[in-house]
């Protein structure tokens, strides 16, 4: 969530929350700053990234 955040493109980041320790848990991407090394290495990551649609990826085969 962080990443997303980071992004100025976003104004908004939606983040789905199972329980509450999940809603908890997401909140700590609020304290979180990342630098330029972390944003080029997950840049880095995601450029071999295979953008994946539909409206549940996780359950595609």
């Amino acid at each position: 969530m962080a990443w997303v955040l980071a992004n100025p493109a976003v104004q908004v980041a939606i983040v789905g929350a199972r329980t509450p320790a999940h809603l908890t848990e997401s909140l700590g991407a609020l304290d979180l700053t990342l630098g330029q090394a972390d944003l080029a290495e997950i840049d880095n990551i995601m450029s071999a990234a295979v953008p994946v649609g539909g409206p549940t990826p996780e359950g595609m085969s």
